[in-house]
């Protein structure tokens, strides 16, 4: 009789408590990932600034550099979101940002181009956003961005025909190489930089 209601506890304890122990291990796995994605935001959104920073050629005091460190933290986040909305790498959307602008927000263009990706008069009603809009840094970024994903799956996934299409190269062969080895220049530079240790 005595072993049966130790029998019966076990198997009551086991139905009871194991269910909780093995919801408690999912929960403390669930919270690790977070922690690990957490982390990785941090350590690319770090190294996006920090690489932004050191591009800063210009010595900057008092309300310049209030006004540049929070440009910085708003490219940073701008490409970072976008990265992750149109399944980009960090470093292209950088290298198209280094190349087309050298990473000034408010730069125009020969032809009328806008922002940090100069986004292109002729996509601005495509959009459907105003033209003076396209110099706001998250809205530049993310048009951008997304019109290189467009032309990403319009090519195909094919690197140097995307590029030559977002500058509009594309019917003038030489300048649509020059761009893209500058931009695979450029994004190989970054590459290495945001996988430094």
């Amino acid at each position: 009789m005595r072993l049966l209601i130790i029998a019966i506890t076990i198997l009551w304890a086991t139905e009871v408590f194991a269910p909780n122990v093995y919801y408690t291990e999912a929960c403390f796995d669930m919270m690790e990932e977070r922690i690990e994605t957490l982390r990785d935001i941090r350590v690319t959104k770090l190294k996006i600034d920090m690489y932004l920073q050191a591009k800063s050629t210009k010595k900057r005091t008092g309300f310049a550099k209030i006004a540049w460190d929070n440009a910085v933290m708003e490219i940073t986040d701008a490409i970072y979101s976008a990265s992750k909305k149109y399944d980009l790498s960090t470093p292209l959307i950088m290298a198209i940002i280094e190349t087309e602008s050298s990473w000034r927000p408010d730069v125009t263009g020969e032809q009328g181009e806008a922002g940090l990706m100069q986004i292109k008069q002729q996509w601005c009603p495509y959009f459907l956003l105003t033209y003076e809009t396209a110099y706001n840094i998250d809205i530049n970024i993310d048009y951008g961005s997304w019109k290189i994903r467009h032309e990403l799956d319009f090519a195909d996934g094919d690197l140097d025909k995307a590029l030559m299409e977002y500058n509009g190269v594309k019917k003038n062969i030489k300048a649509g190489k020059t761009y893209v080895a500058k931009v695979r220049a450029t994004m190989a530079r970054i590459n290495s930089f945001m996988t430094r240790k």
